[in-house]
């Protein structure tokens, strides 16, 4: 909508803007989208900028979302890690175990549904203690959005979401043991009581009936 600055552009355009001149200016950028549509349409205005402000660096921007394969997904991480990109517009599938340092700048191009999801987002730069970091949020004219550019004070200062998970669900507890079992072997006299002993045997049986868990 309109504001006292005069008629806004798209939003997606506005995030498109900011993302290629953070890039234009040196920064390694990440720019996070709703969803895989408007991550391709981000970065199809993004390189259009480029073109016209620093034709060279059109092609050092991609986009990382859903769809890609796992060698796609690793090499575009790896890319950014050294430096051939120099950002990528994203889905949430960059926001969680991907550690890319010397990120110097997250847009976020809406408000993503949750206050833990934005500090996720928000967290994927500045991971090097030394280094100063920039996080921009890119409103839509939705109401939820429009809230928070008014009330950004409220919005920083609220608590992060409770996360709420249902241990007697046997696929969330299969699925967080195989998660767990990956980092370490599971050990009954630990992981049992954490669990409930009885729920946990339940999901290693099943597990290993699956041959998804060995001894």
């Amino acid at each position: 909508g309109g504001g006292d600055d005069g008629p806004r552009q798209s939003s997606n355009i506005e995030a498109a803007v900011l993302f290629a001149e953070l890039v234009r200016i040196g920064l390694k950028v990440i720019c996070f989208c709703s969803v895989r549509k408007i991550c391709e349409l981000v970065l199809d205005y993004t390189r259009q900028h480029l073109r016209s402000k620093a034709p060279e660096l059109a092609p050092l921007v991609g986009a990382y979302r859903g769809g890609l394969t796992a060698a796609e997904r690793r090499r575009i991480e790896g890319q950014l890690f050294d430096g051939r990109l120099r950002g990528v517009s994203a889905t949430s599938s960059l926001e969680l175990g991907v550690d890319i340092r010397s990120l110097d700048a997250v847009v976020i191009l809406g408000f993503p549904g949750s206050v833990a999801a934005m500090w996720q987002r928000a967290g994927r730069c500045g991971r090097e203690a030394s280094s100063d970091a920039l996080c921009i949020l890119v409103a839509y004219p939705s109401a939820i959005d429009q809230w928070a550019m008014r009330h950004p004070r409220r919005l920083l200062a609220m608590p992060v979401e409770a996360a709420v998970v249902d241990l007697d669900n046997q696929k969330v507890l299969q699925a967080q043991l195989l998660c767990a079992a990956a980092e370490e072997p599971l050990d009954p006299a630990v992981d049992g009581p954490m669990w409930g002993a009885a729920r946990f045997a339940e999901a290693v049986a099943a597990l290993k009936a699956d041959d998804k868990l060995i001894e």
